[in-house]
């Protein structure tokens, strides 16, 4: 085991000697067995270790359980122990959603290593977290940034131990050291995909096709890591060949493409240099998925020199003479488009409404059987999150747009809805639109559409309040 994880350590270059490491320590299986193999490392290494633990409190005295466990651990290895706590909007006991627990706990662990002084921080992660990682973003269809899951390093501040053990190799460890763990309730919760996925999918496709998937989604993984990164070389060749620099910042002019040598390229390298592009100014592209790329490649192509395309974050691609120009506005915020606005949804968050004064507040609560006047509200809405499909924006509205109005089982223009309604011409423009990928939602203030009704199905709830 400690030799597998120095391979791995060595051939990722994820330590030096010296370095002074926190180990993120939930008290679960996988978060022990760092814990231990750093410590048996560390002598060699000359580590400085501090072992963090994130109370997410979520799961009342189960969590607190947690804690002690870790702190009890630590006392006894000889490991210094930090806490850092959460302040969920959700009660607990309810379920909340993975990405945004796993934002807060990265900022937190962040938040220690820049106190502290600290070189990296180490986390869990091994081959059946890849596996889970790649067969989830296999089924959203992702492209091969994805598909490649997680590496073994990022930022050149997070680094994996585990990469290349699976589960059953960490479990035999920490029998064989006759190590204890703690079991996370949470992870028998089948309303998070990716318990399902782990209880469900990958064994049925071990038992049905492949007794060694991990291994094998594991070698899949690397070779889209190696295929992507040539993918992003290539990409970058072409921007500087064309004078093209990416700063950290957005220059004000914005980013031009030249549209005569973008058109040769073959257009997997076309979406991949919009895409590096995008996410100069887009933290992790939130909210930018394959039909936004392909829509500005799609621009490119288009025989009408003036045309234009927004986009999430206030991000504007417009075609002037032989040139794509793309221009972002700060994210988060609300950008001008023509008369109107747009701007993206994060959750929990608010999308400010420019001119109004008023703002769409966003937050993800748990179906606890409840009723809620979903159709009457008017400054209130409650949404199926489950049947979403993001990225989800605000923005004023857009001729041609279409809603389910609630208790209806067809769709109706959006200009006919108001005109039965008698809502003045001068307002209409002025309304927020909550939209995804496939329909108006809620236009706020006057109609929820019946697509995103709130049933005893529902597991999880958007919550949207003018404010």
């Amino acid at each position: 085991m400690i030799e597998k994880v120095t391979k791995t350590i060595k051939k990722y270059s994820l330590l030096k000697k010296g370095d002074r490491v926190i180990a993120a320590v939930s008290g679960g299986a996988d978060s022990v067995c760092l814990l231990k193999v750093l410590a048996a490392l560390s002598r060699e290494w000359e580590l400085g270790l501090l072992a963090v633990h994130v109370n997410h409190g979520l799961r009342g005295e189960e969590a607190d359980r947690d804690e002690l466990f870790v702190n009890t651990l630590c006392g006894e290895m000889g490991i210094p122990f930090e806490r850092r706590g959460m302040s969920p909007k959700t009660e607990p006991g309810r379920r909340y959603p993975e990405e945004l627990c796993r934002e807060e706990r990265y900022r937190l662990l962040l938040e220690v290593l820049k106190e502290r002084g600290f070189d990296r921080i180490a986390v869990g992660h091994h081959m059946d977290d890849l596996a889970e990682t790649v067969l989830m973003n296999l089924l959203r269809g992702s492209g091969p940034e994805g598909l490649r899951g997680f590496l073994p390093a990022r930022e050149g501040i997070f680094i994996r131990p585990l990469y290349h053990l699976n589960r059953e190799e960490i479990l035999a460890y920490l029998e064989n050291t006759g190590a204890s763990f703690v079991r996370d309730s949470s992870n028998e919760d089948e309303g998070y995909a990716r318990n399902r996925v782990r209880r469900f999918l990958i064994p049925f496709l071990q038992r049905e096709f492949n007794p060694r998937l991990v291994e094998a989604f594991s070698r899949t993984a690397d070779v889209l890591h190696l295929e992507n990164e040539c993918l992003k070389e290539i990409a970058k060749e072409a921007m500087a060949d064309w004078g093209i620099q990416l700063p950290a910042g957005v220059p004000e002019a914005g980013v031009r493409i030249p549209l005569s040598p973008f058109r040769n390229c073959h257009e997997a390298v076309q979406r991949r240099i919009i895409r590096e592009i995008l996410a100069q100014w887009i933290p992790g592209l939130r909210g930018i998925g394959h039909a936004h790329i392909q829509s500005v490649v799609s621009l490119t192509g288009s025989n009408d020199p003036g045309a234009h395309l927004d986009l999430p974050h206030g991000v504007i691609a417009s075609r002037e003479y032989g040139e794509m120009v793309l221009k972002a506005g700060k994210a988060g915020k609300a950008g001008k488009v023509e008369n109107g606005f747009r701007c993206a949804v994060s959750i929990p968050g608010e999308a400010v409404i420019p001119g109004s004064g008023k703002k769409l507040v966003f937050e993800l609560l748990a179906n606890n059987g409840e009723k809620c006047n979903y159709s009457d509200q008017i400054n209130r809405a409650y949404l199926d999150f489950d049947i979403l499909k993001p990225p989800l924006e605000v923005r004023s509205p857009l001729p041609g747009d279409r809603i389910q109005p609630f208790g209806m089982a067809g769709t109706k223009k959006l200009q006919d809805l108001f005109t039965d309604l008698k809502l003045p011409r001068l307002k209409r423009r002025s309304v927020p639109l909550l939209v995804d990928r496939e329909s108006v939602l809620w236009a706020a203030g006057i109609r929820l559409s019946e697509r995103a009704r709130v049933t005893a199905d529902t597991k999880s709830i958007l919550k949207v309040e003018i404010i």
